[in-house]
């Protein structure tokens, strides 16, 4: 009996939600409404271009000059090849990768003519 009362609360809440995804509904909006970019343009206002325009030549000499200022002192890398492995919480399989490692944790800055000595006794 209650197999059966499973089967028909089954088959009558299946037809209810058919029948509404069936049905005919007014439209929600009416035909008349703005479209989405009239509404659009009546709330943002376009900018204008030039403002959005950088000067690219004054930042890319404002680089080069700050870079040109400062030199660092070299910093070897290690280039390490990992296996590939499974993670260890989930056993997921991880590919082989290539990664590099820096000698020094932070790159270090110069001093006036330190760099010269540097560079003659890599050579």
């Amino acid at each position: 009996m209650k197999r059966i009362r499973k089967i028909g609360l089954c088959w009558l809440w299946t037809s209810a939600l058919l029948a509404g995804c069936a049905s005919q509904h007014p439209m929600v909006l009416p035909e008349s409404a703005p479209s989405m970019k009239d509404i659009f343009e009546r709330n943002f206002h376009p900018i204008e271009e030039v403002h959005l325009r950088r000067d690219l030549s004054l930042e890319e000499d404002s680089l080069s000059a700050s870079l040109d200022a400062w030199t660092f002192l070299p910093n070897p890398v290690i280039h390490l090849y990992v296996y590939p492995h499974l993670s260890q919480p989930d056993e997921v399989p991880i590919p082989g990768y290539w990664t590099l490692f820096k000698l020094f944790e932070r790159e270090h800055i110069a001093l006036p003519g330190e760099h010269k000595t540097a560079q003659s006794l890599s050579d």
